[in-house]
């Protein structure tokens, strides 16, 4: 699931991208991968490894009201929040995911979409299952990820978050965070020139929304209709975003 909001990231120009090969999300012109689509519609596997078959989005959701964009980068570069996105690129991430997942089950490990990529895994808040699944997924997938600890990055006190956001824009193609205060995820993508990726904030956990939903449709066969029952308030908050993806 990592690797699939991974791959959701549009790289900038100068940068290859993981994106599909046609967009009308932005008027920016996009650098694009063509062996990581996400914005497609399922592609069909063929001989046990994936064909990646390009379309265009025809709808435009709304600008994101929660989130701000360093003007370097495309609009819908980062992954910040469920509502940033509308119901059919949602469930294309999830088909996407299955995909992948279904591959690397099997064992290949010719898809690696990201040979040759780096990225940057900011633990504000440190959490075992998050680093393992980010670092294997990535690693699995043909990228290296760094891991950043408490010791390594303490943002607004021994360095800026802009300059955070700025150095590690520079040495690599992709930033995932977990922090405490949502503005700090809000700023790494307003500063970063590269994809940004919430790993956890105080607000929400959209990644964890995602391997939900992902999990709902494995075992239950849908998300419509199913009942989630939340017994803390940090699962509230997990499924009140899960409730967001289910109704969009």
């Amino acid at each position: 699931m990592a690797a699939a909001v991974s791959g959701h990231c549009v790289l900038p120009t100068n940068k290859l991208s993981l994106s599909s090969s046609s967009s009308s999300f932005s008027g920016n012109v996009l650098v694009r991968l063509p062996q990581l689509s996400l914005f497609s519609p399922p592609s069909r596997a063929i001989g046990g490894k994936i064909s990646c078959q390009s379309s265009s989005v025809t709808s435009s959701p709304p600008a994101p009201a929660n989130s701000v964009f360093c003007s370097e980068k495309p609009q819908w570069n980062d992954f910040l929040h469920i509502d940033d996105f509308d119901k059919a690129t949602i469930m294309k991430m999830l088909d996407r995911a299955a995909e992948v997942k279904a591959l690397l089950k099997s064992g290949e490990r010719v898809y690696l979409p990201f040979k040759g990529k780096t990225m940057a895994m900011i633990f504000a808040k440190p959490s075992m299952r998050t680093r393992v699944s980010f670092e294997t997924g990535f690693f699995l997938l043909g990228g290296h990820a760094i891991y950043l600890g408490p010791d390594d990055i303490q943002m607004g006190k021994r360095e800026e978050t802009r300059d955070v956001a700025r150095v590690l824009s520079r040495y690599n193609d992709v930033i995932m965070a977990r922090v405490f205060a949502h503005q700090d995820i809000l700023d790494l993508a307003k500063y970063s020139s590269v994809p940004v990726i919430n790993g956890l904030t105080d607000y929400n956990h959209p990644c964890q929304i995602m391997a939900d939903a992902l999990t709902m449709i494995e075992h239950v066969g849908q998300l419509e209709g199913t009942k989630v029952l939340s017994q803390t308030r940090k699962q509230w908050r997990r499924h009140g975003g899960l409730a967001s993806a289910r109704s969009r």
